[in-house]
């Protein structure tokens, strides 16, 4: 199971990934112009693009592995 979050900003995405490991690994989606590895290199962005969203497993174990895609349409749970 996942959960699906739609950050409009960076504070947002870092408050999102707290908890999670910082080596659990990011898969970033073909279009999407990041080189991020893990979590600690999403953490380390200067930016974040409204247009993209992140796909975090409910285990945040860190053998999972965030997702990162181009956002899509208004699904997914707004960040608090």
């Amino acid at each position: 199971m996942e959960a699906r979050y739609t950050p409009d900003n960076i504070a947002e995405l870092r408050r999102i990934l707290y908890g999670c490991p910082y080596l659990m690994k990011v898969e970033v989606k073909d279009g999407i112009p990041l080189n991020t590895k893990s979590v600690a290199d999403l953490r380390k962005l200067p930016d974040w693009s409204s247009d993209w969203s992140l796909v975090i497993p409910f285990g945040r174990d860190p053998w999972n592995t965030v997702r990162v895609e181009q956002r899509t349409g208004s699904s997914g749970r707004r960040s608090p």
